[in-house]
């Protein structure tokens, strides 16, 4: 799959192996957003970076939590149940203060 990842919110030594662990499952890590080129946004909660998020939404982006990378990892990309090549994103949704 072409898969290239941002994170927003989630910093430090969990924000490093997330890094390494979306790497480690093929996908790439990118630091910015880019339009027509960025297809998910991982992130804590919705109200995190607001920025991001708002733009990750108007870009019509799979917007997911941490969860998300750790069940690909396990079951692949559409997931325990889900239909070949449909991804399972819609199971892992961001929620928050907006």
């Amino acid at each position: 799959k072409n898969v290239h990842i941002v994170i927003s919110g989630i910093k430090g030594s969990l924000r490093t192996a997330i890094m390494h662990w979306i790497i480690a499952l093929g996908a790439t890590y990118d630091e910015s957003m880019l339009r027509g080129k960025t297809t998910h946004l991982i992130c804590r909660e919705q109200g995190n970076n607001e920025i991001k998020h708002d733009k990750a939404v108007e870009w019509k982006l799979k917007i997911v939590t941490v969860e998300w990378i750790f069940h690909i990892s396990q079951y692949g990309y559409d997931g325990k149940n889900g239909a070949e090549g449909q991804g399972c994103e819609n199971n892992f949704p961001v929620i928050g203060k907006k």
